[in-house]
């Protein structure tokens, strides 16, 4: 919310991110079971130190889903 306003512009700018990001990380996802963990890491790495057009709204909905209650499980009572 600090950073987008609402999550539904936060989730629209992580869309609108570019193909190049989310293509990135998906593509990681194929290939052998055994790599799996390394792939995603390095790709999901690769984004977040890049170019901050790409890296930002990544980073962005990482803290929104720290910050989540609905995310971390937790219902504050």
């Amino acid at each position: 919310m600090q950073y987008f306003g609402s999550k539904d512009d936060l989730f629209a700018a992580v869309m609108a991110s570019g193909p190049n990001t989310m293509s990135r990380i998906s593509e990681a996802f194929d290939g052998p079971e055994e790599s799996l963990g390394n792939r995603v890491t390095r790709a999901f790495l690769e984004v977040w130190d890049g170019n901050p057009v790409e890296s930002e709204p990544l980073q962005a909905l990482l803290r929104a889903a720290i910050g989540s209650e609905q995310a971390t499980g937790n219902s504050g009572s």
